[in-house]
């Protein structure tokens, strides 16, 4: 009966987050992928629904100030640019991996509110755990390992 509650929830909480963050509803593929991360981050956390409740309007908040850092335009090659461009260039991504961890420090401090400190350690390898699942429903759709793109 727990688990069907903590399910319940979890859908629950999975469509909101999803719709909240793409106002695009024909997305169904993004809606999964959010539903799928909510569920296992959720479940390896073991959050309580008061913890849920709290828990993904901060972290949702947090993933977009972290997309937010991303470079909007095409990346461009490093073996083709001069000296400078590349130190430049160096410069911006450790500027980025700063501001990064600024808000991975502050989604701590937030989390620590009202989470206990157990949760918010294992909050890494639910992410990890999320990718690796996410990884393997992707190789599995496509009926192998994953092959190394050609550049």
């Amino acid at each position: 009966m727990r688990k069907l509650g903590l399910l319940s929830l979890l859908l629950v909480i999975g469509l909101i987050t999803a719709r909240a963050q793409d106002p695009d509803k024909g997305d169904r593929r993004m809606e999964r992928v959010r539903a799928l991360k909510v569920g296992v981050i959720t479940e390896q956390l073991q959050l309580t629904p008061e913890e849920a409740g709290r828990f993904w309007p901060l972290y949702n908040q947090y993933e977009a100030q972290i997309r937010a850092l991303k470079p909007q335009k095409e990346r461009p090659k490093p073996e083709l640019m001069n000296d400078a461009q590349l130190e430049e260039f160096i410069e911006q991504l450790f500027k980025r991996e700063e501001k990064k961890l600024a808000l991975r420090r502050q989604l701590y401090r937030d989390l620590r509110q009202f989470l206990p400190l157990r949760k918010i350690a294992l909050l890494p390898r639910a992410e990890r755990r999320f990718k690796r699942q996410l990884l393997n429903r992707v190789r599995d759709r496509r009926g192998g390992p994953m092959r190394k793109h050609r550049r």
